[in-house]
């Protein structure tokens, strides 16, 4: 039950303090009144609550060569709500059943005249189907101002499917990554003026040929002065994109760059290795997967994400090198928790996690996790792109068995100095992670 306006004005004169969060900027400790369900059986108690909002550190340059010589840049941030989504759905929700809640709007593009816009309802996942998992970089001849809620380019002239390593290239700039994805176009009488970045993805019923399967929109800009092509002439895009450090852990960021922009995939992967950690003994998945069915019963590891309040002091000297997960209290992440809303400058991704305590207790950070899969086989096969892209590609995918015994962390928040929480009190923590869109 909600708490009154009495308990509300009670609970917020109790106590106003400063946290530092590590990475995080100083935030405000409040005694917030606890604003959601009641545990069953849990009296009522105020809340200490931790707000902190983080910019994600995601940015993007978009290059344009026209037969070698550089025709466009532009430093921009075009991301839409179906990349917002993605991202909810990689960190903050606990497994494949809540894939229908993030429904992100995709598009097919079987030709060059025909766009099908679908809501994606089901999640993809790489078991035993013949899709590849790759980014796309697409060209077009709308003009529209491009929105957050682009689902497609407005008028597409054709698609590339990145699947060699050769255009993708990767480098450890210090504080952050960078990413380059790059797509390359000829034997074209055209003028662009849009660009848009794709991420293509297997549904389950995955039956189309691989390049007519889903396409969802990344980001979207309009190229100013188009560019004129003719037939002998050959045009480069690259999508330069900027990852911060100051977020996720090491392990977290190689979700983030395999599960939202498709490197995952093994046509791609060695441009940016990422091998899960492991319990000694067992074998590494080097790509994540993602269950589609509920994988989180009790006493395992499965592929889902969970969040452990630590109890235990963290020893760390690099927060981005965390690769073990804490002892404490362990919760579900589950995708009502989260809210995705916009404003004219970022989208804003929203999670709230509350947990009561009985007895005094102190916590000294929060830690988002993942289980595992380690898988006893793959299945390898050949597929071929023709619509846009004539090649032939290695596809992978896990058998149908396998075990969830190890974990890794995505994401490390230290509470610097720990926090106390009396006994019968709340600890609730708001996160909020902004993606630039201006």
């Amino acid at each position: 039950m909600r708490s009154s306006g009495v308990g509300r004005a009670a609970a917020m004169a109790l106590i106003t303090a400063s946290l530092l969060l590590g990475f995080l900027a100083s935030t405000q400790v409040l005694r917030l009144p606890f604003g959601g369900q009641q545990p069953s059986g849990q009296a009522e108690g105020p809340v200490l609550g931790v707000k902190a909002s983080v910019p994600l550190g995601l940015h993007a340059r978009i290059e344009a060569y026209k037969n070698g010589g550089l025709v466009f840049a532009k430093d921009g941030d075009p991301w839409t709500l179906n990349l917002a989504k993605l991202i909810k759905f990689l960190l903050f929700t606990m497994d494949g059943t809540d894939w229908p809640d993030v429904r992100p709007t995709v598009v097919q593009q079987p030709n060059r005249l025909t766009t099908i816009t679908t809501v994606m309802t089901s999640l993809w996942y790489r078991r035993g189907y013949s899709g590849v998992h790759v980014p796309v970089i697409g060209i077009g001849s709308g003009t529209a101002a491009p929105s957050v809620n682009d689902v497609s380019l407005q008028s597409t002239i054709t698609l590339y499917d990145v699947v060699d390593a050769s255009n993708v290239a990767f480098q450890d700039a210090g504080s952050f990554y960078w990413i380059n994805i790059t797509g390359q176009f000829s034997g074209l009488e055209v003028t662009v003026s849009e660009v848009g970045l794709f991420r293509r993805v297997v549904g389950v019923a995955a039956s189309n040929p691989p390049d007519q399967q889903f396409l969802l929109l990344l980001a979207r800009d309009l190229v100013s002065p188009p560019i004129t092509l003719v037939a002998d002439d050959l045009l480069v895009v690259k999508y330069a994109i900027r990852v911060s450090k100051d977020v996720l852990v090491r392990f977290g960021l190689c979700d983030l760059v395999q599960v939202v922009f498709g490197l995952g995939d093994v046509n791609l992967r060695s441009s940016y290795p990422c091998p899960r950690t492991a319990q000694p003994g067992n074998k590494n998945y080097p790509a994540p997967h993602i269950e589609s069915g509920s994988a989180c019963s009790a006493g395992t590891n499965a592929p889902c994400v969970k969040a452990v309040f630590a109890t235990a002091s963290i020893t760390y000297t690099d927060r981005f090198a965390l690769t073990t997960v804490p002892s404490g209290i362990e919760m579900e992440v589950r995708s009502p928790l989260t809210t995705i809303t916009t404003n004219s400058t970022h989208l804003i991704i929203r999670t709230e996690l509350r947990l009561g305590v009985t007895s005094s207790t102190t916590f000294y950070g929060l830690v988002f996790y993942r289980g595992v899969f380690h898988d006893t086989s793959m299945n390898t096969g050949l597929v071929t792109y023709t619509a846009f892209t004539t090649r032939v590609v290695t596809r992978e995918g896990p058998a149908a068995s396998g075990s969830y015994t190890g974990t890794y962390p995505l994401m490390f928040i230290p509470f610097d100095p720990p926090l106390t929480v009396p006994a019968g009190s709340k600890v609730q923590v708001t996160l909020e992670l902004a993606i630039p869109i201006a």
